[in-house]
């Protein structure tokens, strides 16, 4: 500011009003640098908002599609674990009641006389033996 600002008691009206206008011209320059900038502000602000919104929906309904096909496939993912699981419930019913046959069928076995059995097996080939040689006579 000049000496003239400072010294405002001592101007006259003429001067003081030149003053004024000055003051008030570079409140407006002020003021259009500020509207500039705000107005440069708001419009970058609505291009990145054109922009991003589009993309932040788009982001979202892929979103939206993933998490529904996930539930799709845990839902999936369920219903397979309760079959594999009822599958090994029936296995081990058939197991268990294949355990008790195969345990009696190897009893009986067990209790098998084989020495009984050879000798009845041999007694067997004794007798049939003889009927054998008595047929083949009658082949030849």
């Amino acid at each position: 500011m000049s000496t003239a600002t400072m010294n405002l008691d001592k101007m006259n009206d003429h001067d003081l009003l030149v003053e004024m206008v000055k003051s008030q011209r570079t409140h407006l320059n002020f003021q259009k640098i500020m509207t500039g900038a705000t107005v440069a502000i708001f419009c970058a602000l609505a291009i990145s908002l054109a922009i991003l919104v589009p993309r932040t929906v788009k982001l979202l309904s892929k979103l939206h599609q993933t998490v529904d096909e996930a539930e799709v496939m845990i839902t999936e993912a369920e219903e397979s674990l309760d079959q594999i699981d009822e599958m090994v419930g029936n296995l081990n019913v058939t197991i268990t009641d294949n355990s008790k046959n195969l345990t009696e069928a190897v009893e009986k076995m067990n209790n098998i006389d084989f020495e009984t059995l050879n000798q009845a097996i041999n007694d067997f080939s004794d007798t049939v033996e003889p009927l054998a040689r008595f047929f083949n006579q009658f082949k030849r």
